[in-house]
This record gives structure tokens, sequence and C-alpha cells, in this order.
């Protein structure tokens, strides 16, 4: 079935894969809005981006992965660190069940709960989270070079965010 949008989105017509990624973009512009001042935004954004996703094939694949993340900041920023934890290692297996062990996702996943593990006191069990973080991240980013540069950019940016949080335990 094809819906009046067709060609302007990329989602070839189909009208859940275009609800898909709308919900994908309201999650995205939600995280401009993860600072303590507009939490209430942003909380109210990825609601709706949940939502939708729900609704229309469930949180799954990357668009999912990706909400979990976004998700797991807010207790984050609400001085809920144990809670911020346990959402990150969701979006987590989520991503290494959904994207596989060598994806952007799961890269950015791993250096997220091991931060949350070093904000917990635990940089023990972050050690190896940091490093096989670091490891994906510049691999991926190595990927993205010639196609893509803002997620090479944000891969090689993430990669040494891992490696200064391996090295500072």
């Amino acid at each position: 079935m094809s819906h009046e949008h067709e060609g302007c989105c990329g989602c070839s017509g189909d009208p859940v894969e275009h609800e898909r990624e709308f919900a994908d973009a309201i999650r995205r512009q939600a995280q401009g809005y993860l600072n303590p001042e507009q939490l209430p935004l942003a909380r109210a954004m990825l609601t709706a981006s949940r939502t939708v996703l729900s609704a229309r094939g469930g949180i799954i694949g990357e668009k999912g992965v990706w909400l979990l993340v976004a998700e797991a900041h807010l207790p984050e920023i609400e001085g809920n660190a144990a809670q911020a934890l346990v959402e990150h290692q969701a979006a987590l297996a989520l991503s290494e069940k959904e994207l596989g062990g060598e994806h952007l996702g799961t890269g950015v996943c791993l250096l997220n709960v091991a931060e949350a593990l070093t904000n917990l006191d635990r940089a023990k069990e972050a050690k190896p989270l940091y490093e096989r973080a670091h490891k994906i991240l510049k691999k991926v980013a190595a990927g993205y070079k010639d196609t893509d540069e803002y997620l090479s950019n944000f891969a090689d940016e993430a990669a040494n965010a891992a490696l200064i949080g391996f090295e500072s335990i």
C-alpha cells in the first residue's frame, strides 16, 4: 500500500515504516533536550516515540535500540545512577540481540554501561566494557570514513571517550 509521501522519506511507501521513521525523528529531536532544564520536554517526546514504535512493530531493531539509549539518560540526568545502569544494560542487551556485537549501537551501549558502572564506583567491572567499546567504535569509525562523515566522526569521538574512560581506571 502506498501513501501520499512516497519517495520523500526513504521508507519505500510502507506506512508502518514511515511511522517508525517519524518516531525515530522525534527521538532524535528529544536528544537535544536531554538536560536538566528541558527534561520534561525530552521525556514527553521520548514517550511519544515509544508509543509510536510500540504500536508499529515494537521496540526492536536499530530504532528501538536508539530509543532505549535516549531513555536511559533520563534517570542519569535525575541523579538515579542505579536506574540509569539498568536501562543502559537493557539497551545493550537489545543492541547485541538486534544489531550484533560489532555495530555502532552496541559500541555506544557498551560505553554507556561502562560510564554508568564508573559513576557507581564499579570501575573494575567497567574496564573491559570500555576496552570492548573502544575496539568496536574504532572499527566502525574506519568503516564509515568514506561514506558518512557524521557517523565516522561520532564513532571516532565515542571511541576516544571509551579510551579515556579505560585509561582513567
